[in-house]
């Protein structure tokens, strides 16, 4: 049996130059869950925030104008 986790992918978004909210493919539980990728460059964790509501779980974060964001939400196996 194995207890590797698994890794789901969220993006590519495009930032917006404001604080905005992008869907997440699953909801990782927690902000510690998620590695945040912007052009490139991995964000520390108090730079995002995990918010939920009645259609799923999003990330909250202030992207520069055009700036790719992708997010991987670590998943602990069952």
């Amino acid at each position: 049996m194995s207890h590797v986790p698994i890794i789901a992918v969220s993006g590519p978004f495009v930032g917006t130059g404001q604080e905005s909210e992008y869907p997440l493919a699953v909801d990782p539980g927690s902000a510690s869950n998620m590695l945040v990728n912007l052009n490139g460059v991995i964000q520390m964790l108090g730079a995002y925030g995990l918010v939920r509501n009645e259609i799923g779980a999003f990330i909250r974060i202030n992207a520069p104008v055009d700036c790719d964001i992708e997010v991987r939400s670590l998943i602990p196996a069952a």
